[in-house]
């Protein structure tokens, strides 16, 4: 992982802590359904983004198979998306 801001392109891990779930939604914002759910440590490939929605910063990502949705990058405290390098 690398201390930087995620970017479109970028490949990603969840840092949502052990045993924890990170939502993906249908669409940028806490209001939208929540399509899948994650666990810590899963890489993902950011396909899109970002959006500003209800205090967040979304990217819609992707596992390069059926998994795919909006993310929170994180919160004031925690990130939840991690690039690598």
């Amino acid at each position: 992982p690398v201390d930087r801001a995620v970017q479109v392109g970028d490949h990603v891990v969840v840092t949502v802590g052990a045993g924890g779930l990170l939502k993906l939604r249908a669409s940028a914002g806490t209001n939208a359904s929540i399509e899948h759910q994650v666990p810590d440590t899963t890489e993902l490939n950011v396909l899109e983004g970002p959006v500003d929605a209800n205090g967040y910063r979304w990217w819609r990502v992707s596992d390069g198979g059926s998994v795919e949705g909006w993310a929170a990058e994180g919160d004031s405290t925690d990130r939840w998306l991690t690039p690598l390098e």
